[in-house]
């Protein structure tokens, strides 16, 4: 299993277009390429769980993907800035959010089960 290391990251919270009862996670990573490579995303496939590692989260999605997020790193980037902006205007701003950094991971219901 590759264990995935973002420069940035954030919890964005989707409300389902077609039932707003329905509610799912997922993650939104990025990397900082550097004067030879462009910067790179990633949105996971869905939350499932959060765990608590000290200095990061340990974050698993329904894939069974696995990111060390770290704590300090909370935030968007130029790049996943521009995704959420664009996805705000085709999905409406009020069907998906970025979850506050202070949010306890620990005690969300992700609505996911693991792989």
């Amino acid at each position: 299993m590759k264990i995935r290391t973002p420069d940035t990251w954030v919890v964005l919270r989707f409300v389902s277009i077609k039932n707003s009862d329905e509610v799912f996670y997922r993650l939104l990573s990025g990397w900082t390429g550097g004067w030879a490579q462009s910067d790179e995303w990633r949105l996971n496939s869905g939350i499932t769980k959060m765990e608590d590692a000290g200095t990061y989260w340990i974050v698993r999605g329904g894939s069974g993907s696995v990111y060390h997020c770290h704590k300090e790193c909370y935030r968007l980037s130029s790049v996943t800035s521009g995704l959420y902006a664009e996805w705000q205007n085709e999905l409406g701003a009020e069907n998906i959010q970025v979850m506050p950094e202070d949010t306890d991971w620990t005690n969300v219901n992700w609505g996911l089960t693991d792989a």
